[in-house]
């Protein structure tokens, strides 16, 4: 699906892009999010601790600063693509082999980013309306957490 090669190229087209020239210089490189057959990349700014996502088609469209989503109030780290060992496919390889079910994948939802370590967060949402997620470190392929759960549990 994706190799460091794309992963490079996509973070280049961003870069290269009238939108993104118009961010300030400070904001970093956090994520890579691959939902709905489209990459998005977010790059975060301290300043404002909120972030600017672009999302590539064969034109780049920016999605202007949002409030960033976490536990800790704690600045998000940024993404060292010269860390990542573990490509996307091998990534969903481990990550279908342990979901270690025959429920069809209704919809895929792919983070790469950085907590901690570099990591691939992937969830997927199944046929049977299970929602599963697996961290998977992008360095080692080492899993560090994973869990299956109803969606209809969140009524």
């Amino acid at each position: 699906m994706i190799n460091f090669m794309n992963l490079n190229y996509l973070l280049d087209k961003v870069k290269n892009s009238d939108e993104f020239k118009k961010l300030d210089k400070s904001n970093y490189l956090v994520n890579y999010v691959f939902m709905d057959y489209h990459w998005g990349l977010g790059f975060y700014s301290k300043e404002t601790r909120k972030i600017t996502s672009f999302i590539v088609n064969d034109k780049i469209k920016i999605i202007p600063e949002n409030e960033v989503l976490q536990k800790e109030n704690a600045h998000l780290e940024e993404l060292d693509l010269n860390l990542i060992k573990i490509n996307l496919d091998e990534a969903l390889e481990i990550a279908i082999k342990e979901k270690n079910n025959n429920e069809d994948i209704s919809k895929k939802i792919i983070i790469l980013q950085k907590i901690k370590e570099q990591l691939w967060n992937i969830t997927f949402i199944t046929s049977l309306f299970n929602l599963f997620n697996i961290k998977i470190n992008a360095e080692n392929g080492k899993i560090l957490n994973q869990n299956m759960e109803s969606l209809l549990r969140f009524k």
